[in-house]
């Protein structure tokens, strides 16, 4: 489908409507990032008539219950227009701190935890809102990339037009849910991609929203919590500072002939690429175990095998540790050893 409009200034003339199966998201095109941003940063938020017609109880019993039961004391609202909601939130929650943020948000709160501002404040928020916000804005992912980003929410709340309601909820104007400016219709399942992997979704529910026109608007509703990492991506860290660690570990011994106390699992895993003794093994003058005699034939040549009783004959040889568990081996080596550095791995 395609519409054409008159010409208005930094929105684009005509537009196509898209639906993608694949993320349940329906879009128009074309859109483009600094033309709309230009735009809103043109049009007047109206802060009295947003403060003095806020009818949206049922939204404003839903986050009310949110804060005050997850303890939350500092909340974001992201495009917060005329500052309805945040004004009406920072009433019933005094000793909450409310920002409203908006680009035309320089405006007074007129409560001592409430303040509105066109810059975006410094993080981090225990909850962030975008209502009524990602419909409009020409890259929704990146909005709220960015917004994790920079603020940090352990709670997002987005709420948006339900499609899925238009149908029943029709409007006097023909094609109202269509224009150049609701530019996302979003699904449950492309509202979970847009807070991303990060996020996990707690709360997700249809409601219809009071409205000047109508008088009723289909909406939904998402709440999302900053969800515990995966088991890839946990391990991928870990593996990213275990090789920090054993980089470190090297820079201290890879110019240095040393013995290796324990010639077990420990040891193996040390070689493994990436480990701080991986290629080092002419570096390696002999191995000290209390299973020498029987871990003998597994020992390279040109390597000695001491047992831990003969370690005396080693004192002043630099010994790099792999058994850091072993209770009173830092006392032996010193009542052996005193003479040697240890370097535990």
């Amino acid at each position: 489908m395609s519409l054409a409009f008159r010409h208005k200034t930094h929105l684009p003339d005509r537009i196509s409507l898209h639906v993608c199966s694949d993320c349940d998201l329906a879009f128009t095109w074309p859109r483009e990032t600094d033309g709309y941003a230009r735009y809103y940063g043109q049009v007047a938020n109206d802060f009295h008539t947003g403060v003095e017609t806020f009818r949206n109880v049922e939204q404003l019993d839903r986050l009310s219950h949110v804060i005050a039961v997850r303890g939350l004391k500092r909340v974001l609202d992201f495009g917060c227009g005329g500052g309805g909601l945040t004004s009406e939130l920072a009433a019933r929650h005094p000793d909450v701190a409310f920002v409203g943020h908006d680009v035309n948000g320089n405006f007074p709160s007129g409560s001592g935890n409430l303040l509105f501002t066109q810059a975006l404040p410094e993080g981090p928020f225990d909850l962030v809102i975008l209502s009524h916000v990602l419909e409009h804005t020409p890259d929704p992912a990146g909005t709220v990339r960015h917004i994790q980003s920079m603020l940090k929410p352990d709670y997002l709340y987005i709420e948006v037009p339900d499609p899925r309601g238009y149908v029943s909820r029709d409007q006097p104007q023909h094609l109202y849910y269509v224009d150049r400016l609701h530019i996302n219709h979003f699904g449950l399942k492309s509202l979970t991609r847009v807070a991303g992997d990060d996020y996990g979704l707690i709360e997700y529910s249809e409601y219809d929203m009071p409205y000047e026109v109508g008088p009723i608007y289909p909406s939904q509703f998402a709440l999302f919590v900053v969800a515990p990492r995966s088991v890839a991506a946990s391990l991928k860290d870990y593996l990213a500072e275990q090789n920090r660690t054993a980089l470190g570990v090297r820079t201290r011994i890879e110019h240095r002939r040393f013995y290796v106390y324990g010639f077990g699992d420990n040891f193996f895993r040390n070689r493994a690429p990436g480990g701080p003794l991986a290629g080092l093994e002419a570096n390696i003058l002999g191995v000290i175990d209390r299973g020498i005699e029987a871990l003998r034939a597994e020992i390279p040549e040109g390597w000695a095998a001491v047992h831990p009783d003969d370690m005396a004959s080693l004192n002043g040889q630099l010994i790099v540790c792999t058994v850091t568990q072993a209770s009173g081996l830092s006392d032996d080596f010193a009542a052996v050893c005193p003479d040697s550095e240890v370097i535990y791995l």
